[in-house]
């Protein structure tokens, strides 16, 4: 028998009602799908799901711009000592406190200072104790040792955190190493420690806390932190060429922006000029923001 013309024109049209009706409930969820950082939902019949209609161009274009900018690496490598020096090292302080050292300061036992015959004033030494493998970070401001064939003298306090103020004298290593140009600023130089003192190459996002005209203040800072349970604590020396020298502390290590906020949020109420920034950058902040030195922390670090 033959179906009329507008009979089967009429079942061909509920079929495709039918079939729109069914492919809708299938991926009407990913119809309103709107374009973010986030991946695209998965189509779980392996058909493609008609996303053109809804998405936003503008929007996912922006997404994956601020997605290729805003990530990075983040790496830290411990540098090569440009000298190494072995022998005894003693301390000193109690009988010394207050008088002038060689360089003309003032000498403060619970400074981190120590005392070398050659070595320049201000240069930074790294102390590893070769018994124990503890290690603290010192700034030459003072002529001596000239007994017993000790290579260096420390103050108090650089003996008592290296752990040797019971014993007077250990075996140890002196590192000492060599600031590097800084990315994007003519003739200034800078090198970044670590809390143990070793000097670090790092690449990545990290939140600066406070900027000091020396070093004395900002290793105080940095102990401090860290006493207070502070991970991943940084002490940048920027040397800005004739000009002066000044100290950054910063905390944290991340491939993105995006990571630190928690940690800026964190630390803002106590470090009121704290920032997100990058270890390339600090030299070169530093370098035009010298107004900037000493700016301590405003609240209670206690808290930290």
């Amino acid at each position: 028998m033959t179906v009329p013309v507008r009979n089967r024109r009429r079942k061909l049209l509920t079929a495709v009602v039918v079939a729109v009706a069914m492919s809708a409930a299938g991926t009407g969820s990913y119809l309103t799908w709107s374009a973010s950082a986030v991946e695209a939902p998965v189509v779980k019949d392996g058909s493609a799901a008609r996303l053109s209609a809804t998405i936003n161009i503008d929007s996912l274009y922006t997404a994956k711009t601020q997605e290729s900018t805003d990530t990075t690496s983040a790496s830290q490598g411990a540098m090569q000592p440009e000298h190494v020096i072995a022998g005894r090292v003693s301390w000193y302080g109690p009988g010394f406190h207050g008088h002038r050292t060689a360089n003309g300061e003032r000498f403060d036992r619970n400074e981190m200072t120590c005392a070398h015959r050659t070595l320049p004033f201000g240069t930074l030494v790294r102390v590893v104790d070769e018994a124990t493998g503890r290690s603290v970070l010192v700034r030459v401001n003072d002529r001596g040792p000239y007994c017993g064939g000790r290579v260096l003298d420390l103050s108090e306090a650089a003996a008592r955190r290296l752990g040797i103020t019971g014993r007077g004298t250990a075996s140890a290593r002196l590192e000492v190493y060599s600031p590097q140009k800084a990315n994007g600023e003519s003739g200034v130089r800078k090198i970044t420690y670590d809390c143990s003192g070793r000097a670090i190459r790092t690449q990545g996002y990290t939140v600066k806390l406070a900027t000091f005209g020396s070093f004395d203040e900002a290793i105080s800072e940095q102990h401090h932190l860290e006493g207070q349970g502070m991970k991943d604590l940084f002490l940048t020396e920027v040397h800005m060429g004739t000009r002066k020298t000044v100290y950054t502390i910063s905390t944290g290590l991340f491939s993105t922006e995006h990571l630190c906020s928690s940690l800026l949020a964190d630390v803002s109420s106590a470090f009121s000029a704290a920032r997100v920034t990058t270890f390339d950058l600090i030299a070169a902040d530093d370098a035009t923001g010298v107004s900037k030195l000493a700016d301590t922390s405003t609240g209670d670090r206690g808290n930290l």
